[in-house]
């Protein structure tokens, strides 16, 4: 090209004093038009440009106005190829969306592009309403394709083309800074470029600094080859970012993010980045490295590329000092070579993280990893969860947070499998756990749970929390536990603590110290928690802590079988210096030395109102309580599993050295198993140095065994130490002076039990088979006991089962007879008068339950008849067909005008009606012209029926051709005795009916709040008859409603004469006598957004407040909150029949209220529980599970495919047809920025308008 022509233009300088800035205090300084277009420069009458040549000279006018009037191709100008930068642009340009194209610069300097500079230290310059593609920019400091350097405002701005520099490069903007006026800004632009640099390089901006970022983006390759370099901003202070995004693929060294690289003193909202990202340390996907005073903040923000590199390396966050991270995401695969890797963030040091997730897989080489954090140092994480595998080389490594220290973990989760694989190393590693790899000393975990599995070769392994010194409150983990020492299927190595109301489930297996719930505790308590899974282990190994030092066990629980070698225990496998109280293990336990059906090794320690349920199988010191116990004190507590053994094996206590045990008891079978003896067994106890003080054995003893005893095996001390102990000698087979032994029948007679308490600590009575059992005992234990009410074996015949208290039960059909008497359940009074059982029947067995045999006659089902005759003018009539059993339908035919029916039941103790009245052998009917149909029914003793039709036709009047059917004798008549329809209308408005109408359904419910209502039904066929009850009933009947249920039975008569009963059950709320309508008068929603609704939505029942003067409109809604109202909105909520247990892992959560609730909700699909087999009643309902349950209550349809929102990959895909379906109705909105947030919580208010609006959609329908 050619030189730039100069213009020979004298230009006269004006200095002046800026005073304003754009828009309106900047004019500019008024020039004729000159080398442009048109205009004088001013703001309100700008330069116009069109040419190239024009834009040129825009240099010489650099604090007056322009606007372009063309698109301009900088390569058809006549100046050199080499654009030579604009400097000091302090004016304005407005390109008015024309584009420039073909910009090129080859530059050894600083501040090169378009512009050298926008704006200055005191004056402001702007660009807006501009395009400019196809560039190539080249530079050293200060590189960008708009401008090297930006002092002003640039807004609607986008790029195109590749730029080259060293520090401060930038695709749009090389160094970008605001020192005049904070609040000029880069607004709504865009670059879609590669850039390369070496320090401060970004796809939009290289380097910025108090000036912000909105709704701004970028897209292409940004590569640095030294520090700061993201995506959108390679280093960004002192600044807002909103509404902005990066696609762009990074690579760089240090700092390096996908949207920013290093971040100070900065806040985010709205804005993402999704390509790759690629660094060696402090490595986002959103940001590198975010540090600064004051939290700042980062919300409603998300990250979707993988992220690569070596140390602080993380889905969204690679270091963040002192932030606050909220409602922020991070779903691409994290890979690390050294330490501070997580799905979320690398290193988290004094920040607080909430609502937020991570949904990527974490590998790395190092230590420090979690699915959410790496470490999390000084800082809360609540209300977040990681779904994403981790695995890892070195310590520290969790399904959540790697290394927690000095912050409270609450309500967060991680579902993601969790692997250790640390070779062959020897030394300090470990510390491994679903949730939490270690957490330090005063972090609390609540409300909090792990599913994943967790697998390591070493120690500190929990399926929560690897090591913990704290407290871990509500929370629990569900999966499969594999270590090596101190594993624990919720935490390995607890310290200095308490673990309340949590709970383990998995198998867990390792080689010392191995629990179902913590491998090994050290000063610390643990209450109302449980495990449920299977232990292995080699020493110290139990079903709910492996080994136990100083510390409290209380009302807690073991259900998992346990295996082991040595001081294995269904509880406990080594418990010293503590107490146990209200505790209890099921599970089998076997192993060889100290094994007990509750303890191995006991030691210095207390055991009170607790019990063992699981048979024990040891070789050495094996009890179904406990299996060694060292001075340690036994008291108000029994065992009741079979036990097993070589030496010192007894119901309760294999070895009792120096140890004391009272007011216990073992109902339990011994069997000696070594060859060619056994020694030492005892029903009680197996080898006694202790005292034995009001406590008595029950059950066999087998075996070759050289030292048996009903109650001991082996006493040491021949007085003294056993008083007032007692065992059955009949079952026991012994006769042994050590305790006294009685028969069966002594054992339940409280005269032969010496200064025992039968007042406050014992009692007898047809509970426990009528041997004595502890009253102390009912929060633990309660009975399910049979009697046999004069049944044909015994009148006194009982069977008694033991269950825990509050157990689930089923009803059993026991095999016992009464002679004429079938056996037709149970009742709790002996002459059918209490609560009636019916066998199959399910209970929760909240106390013991006392139940009679209800005996009912046998009473025949006999229904048929045995001859039918039809008798006129003298003459018996010919039936068609003849007269069988099996047959129910007759026809015959007369001239007579009457006929006498006679009719006799097969069993004498049936009865025949016609047509509604008795029977008595025969009875005479008039006959009218054509067919005459007659019913009979018989009724058999037992109350089954069978039906005959019989049709008289007296000949006379022809058969009309509308009432044949095909050829023959033309008499076939229609069978159809459907309804077309049944509707329930209610002032004027249908009720709901449950299920929906349909021809194969012949029973429904509906509920009503009014003493009346009105039943319409249509025949499918017209020559049909429809009756409710015996009346017959033409269109609709208005019936009256008592409250409850109210159940009627409406019959169709077919043509034929064919019947089809429908079941109609009216549910009827109660309602108060002069009830006044609800005021709404809540103080808390006085100018909330949704007052009316809320009014309006309490004023028609759908919720209730908290009180009765507050609505609390921003709280939680749980789940069975919101389930329980939208029942009730859709007409669900009436009580239900007994409906089939619904089991959870969590079901003892569930609120008393919502009990029924529940059951409803399950058997319509509303409700479901999780994978982990938790219903989670108490979590705040997502807006996804809202979506979801309207739909299926509703049976709406859930079609695939995806929502148009821009989190829809966060949609769950069970819910993108229930969402489509809410959205399209208008029932529920995005929350901004065309976002559902699915996974967010609802608040009260927004849950209770969007049930209120579904009642409309509902009031419509019908």
């Amino acid at each position: 090209m050619n030189q730039w022509k100069k213009q020979g233009v004298l230009v006269l300088v004006v200095c002046m004093l800026v005073v304003g800035f754009y828009p309106g205090g900047l004019t500019g300084t008024a020039h004729a038009a000159g080398p442009f277009a048109e205009g004088s420069g001013t703001s309100e009458d700008p330069f116009q440009i069109a040419t190239a040549e024009q834009f040129y000279e825009i240099r010489n006018y650099s604090s007056s106005h322009f606007v372009l009037n063309n698109d301009i191709d900088l390569s058809t100008s006549s100046a050199s190829s080499d654009w030579v930068p604009i400097p000091d642009f302090t004016g304005s340009l407005d390109g008015q969306g024309h584009r420039i194209t073909n910009l090129y610069i080859h530059s050894t300097g600083n501040n090169v592009g378009l512009f050298a500079k926008v704006g200055s230290a005191l004056s402001n310059g702007i660009v807006h309403n501009l395009e400019v593609h196809a560039s190539q920019v080249q530079g050293m400091d200060n590189v960008g394709i708009l401008a090297g350097t930006n002092f002003g405002s640039i807004e609607n701005v986008s790029v195109t083309g590749a730029v080259y520099g060293q520090k401060s490069t930038g695709g749009l903007i090389g160094f970008n800074n605001q020192i005049v006026n904070r609040q000029h800004r880069v607004f709504n632009s865009h670059a879609d470029v590669y850039v390369s640099g070496v320090m401060n390089v970004g796809g939009l901006i290289g380097d910025s600094s108090r000036s912000d970022i909105i709704n701004s983006s970028a897209s292409g390759i940004v590569i640095g080859q030294g520090n700061h370099v993201g995506g959108l901003i390679g280093q960004n202070g002192s600044s807002v970012t909103q509404g902005s995004h990066a696609t762009s693929q990074v690579q760089g060294v240090d700092k390096v993010g996908g949207l920013v690289g290093r971040s100070f003193t900065s806040d985010y909202s709205d804005s993402s980045a999704a390509g790759q990202v690629h660094g060696e340390d402090n490595v986002g996907g959103l940001i590198g490295v975010i540090e600064g005073t004051d939290h700042r903040t980062i919300s409603q923000s998300s990250a979707t590329g993988d992220v690569s590199g070596k140390k602080y390396v993380g889905g969204l966050i690679g270091y963040g000092l002192n932030s606050a991270i909220t409602d922020s995401s991070a779903s691409g695969d994290v890979t690390g070579r050294g330490d501070y890797v997580g799905g979320l963030i690398g290193h988290a040091l004094e920040s607080i993280v909430s609502h937020s997730s991570a949904s990527g897989s974490v590998v790395s080489k190092g230590g420090y990893v979690g699915g959410l954090i790496g470490q999390s140092r000084d800082g809360d994480v609540s209300d977040s969860f990681a779904t994403g595998d981790v695995k890892a080389n070195l310590r520290y490594i969790g399904g959540l947070i790697g290394r927690n220290r000095g912050g409270d973990v609450s309500n967060s989760y991680a579902t993601g499998a969790v692997v250790g694989d640390f070779g062959s190393v020897v030394g300090d590693f470990g510390y491994v756990g679903g949730l939490i790899g270690r957490s330090s000393d005063g972090d609390e975990v609540k409300d909090s749970f792990a599913t994943g599995s967790v697998t390591a070769n070493s120690d500190y392994i929990g399926g929560l929390i690897g090591y913990a010194v704290g407290n871990v409150t509500n929370s629990y983990a569900i999966g499969h536990v594999d270590g090596e020492r101190y594993v624990g299927g919720l935490i390995g190595d607890f310290r200095n603590g308490d673990i309340s109301k949590s709970l383990a489930e998995g198998m867990v297996a390792g080689e010392d110290y191995i629990g179902g719930l913590a491998g090994f505790i050290k000063e610390g308590n643990t209450s109302k928690s449980s495990a449920f899974g299977d232990v292995r282990g080699d020493r110290s190994v139990g079903g709910l802590v492996g080994e136990y030092i100083t510390g409290t066990i209380t009302e807690s629980s073991a259900m998992g079988s346990v295996t082991g070698s040595r001081n294995e225990g269904g509880l406990v496998g080594s418990f010293q210096e503590g107490d146990v109280t209200l505790s209890y293990a099921a599970g089998e336990v076997k192993g060889h030395k100290n094994t007990g059906g509750l303890i191995g090794e006991f030691v210095n320690s207390s055991v009170t109102y607790s019990y063992a349920a699981g048979n024990v199988a040891g070789e050495v010191d094996a009890g179904g309580l406990i299996g060694g116990n060292r001075k340690g004190d036994i008291s108000f507590s029994f065992a009741i599993g079979n036990v097993s053994g070589c030496d010192d094996i007894g119901g309760l206590v294999g070895d009792n050295d120096q140890a004391k045990i009272s007011n216990s008891y073992a109902t339990v079978n011994l069997t000696g198993m070594c060859n060619p003896s056994s020694d030492s067994m005892g029903g009680l106890v197996g080898d006694n140095s202790g005292t034995i003080e009001n406590s008595f054995a029950k059950g066999s003893i087998a075996g070759q065994i050289t030292r048996a005893g009903g109650l001991v095996g082996d006493n040491r001390y021949i007085e003294g130490n056993i008083a007032n102990s007692y065992y059955d000698k009949e079952l026991s087979g012994q006769s042994d002076n050590i305790g006294k032994g009685l028969t069966s029948e002594q054992m339940k007679d409280i005269s032969n039990y010496e200064d025992w308490d039968f007042d406050t600590l014992w009692k007898v009575d047809q509970h426990h088979d009528g041997y004595p059992y502890l009253i102390g005992m009912e929060s633990m234990q309660a009975f399910l006991t049979y009697m046999g009410n004069d049944s044909n074996d015994d009148s006194g015949l009982y069977v008694s089962k033991p269950y825990k208290t509050g157990s689930l039960v089923t009803i059993e059909d026991l095999d016992w007879t009464r002679t004429g008497h079938l056996l037709q359940g149970w009742n709790t009074e002996s002459d059918g008068s209490g609560v009636p059982y019916g066998i199959g029947d399910t209970t929760q067995l909240t106390s013991s339950l006392l139940l009679y045999a209800n005996w009912q006659p046998i009473r025949s089902d006999n229904a048929n008849l045995a001859n039918l005759k039809i008798i006129a003018a003298g003459e018996e009539l010919a039936l068609s067909p003849e007269f069988a059993v099996e047959e129910k339908s007759y026809r015959t035919e007369t001239t007579s005008r009457e006929a006498t029916i006679i009719a006799a039941p097969s069993d004498a103790r049936a009865t025949v009606s016609l047509e509604g009245d008795e029977l008595a052998g025969e009875k005479t009917v008039v006959l009218v012209e054509g067919d005459n149909w007659f019913e009979l029914v018989v009724t058999a003793e037992n109350g089954e029926t069978e039906t005959y039709s019989l049709t008289i036709h007296r000949k006379g009047v022809p058969t009309t051709p509308g009432n044949q059917q095909g050829g023959g004798s033309g008499w076939s008549q229609s069978n159809n005795a459907n309804l077309a329809d049944l509707n329930v209308i209610l002032e004027g408005k249908k009720l709901v009916l449950s299920p929906e109408f349909a021809l194969e359904e012949t029973s429904y419910r509906a509920e009503a709040r009014s003493s009346k209502a009105t039943i319409k039904v249509t025949p499918s066929d017209a020559k049909a008859t429809v009756s409710l009850g015996k009346e017959r009933i033409d269109g609709e009947k208005t019936v009256a409603l008592e409250e409850g249920d109210n159940v009627f039975e409406l019959i169709v008569k077919a043509e034929n004469g064919t019947l089809k009963t429908y079941r109609l059950t009216i549910y009827r709320v109660a309602t108060q006598e002069a009830l006044e309508p609800p005021v709404c008068s809540f103080s808390d929603i006085t100018g909330h957004w949704a007052e009316t609704f809320l009014c309006e939505a309490f004023e028609r029942g759908i919720v209730n407040g908290h009180t009765e003067t507050r609505f609390s409109p921003q709280s939680g809604i749980t789940r069975v909150e919101f389930a329980a109202i939208l029942l009730r909105t859709v007409g669900l909520a009436s009580s239900a029949p007994t409906l089939t247990e619904h089991r959870f892992v969590d079901q003892d959560q569930i609120p008393a209220w919502a009990t029924s609730t529940v059951h409803i909700a399950v058997e319509k699909g509303l409700l479901s529980g999780y994978p982990d087999h938790s219903l989670r009643p108490l979590h705040n309902v997502s807006r996804a599970e809202m979506a979801t349950m309207i739909g299926r209550a509703m049976k709406w349809g859930n079609s695939p495919g995806n929502t148009t929102f821009r989190d829809d990959a966060d949609i769950p895909h069970w819910a993108k047809g229930y969402i489509q379906e809410v959205v399209a109705r208008g029932l529920l909105n995005g929350r901004g920025n065309n976002r559902f947030s699915p996974l967010e919580s609802a608040t009260r208010a927004e849950a209770t308008v969007l049930l209120l609006r579904l009642g409309h959609v509902i009031d419509e329908l019908n």
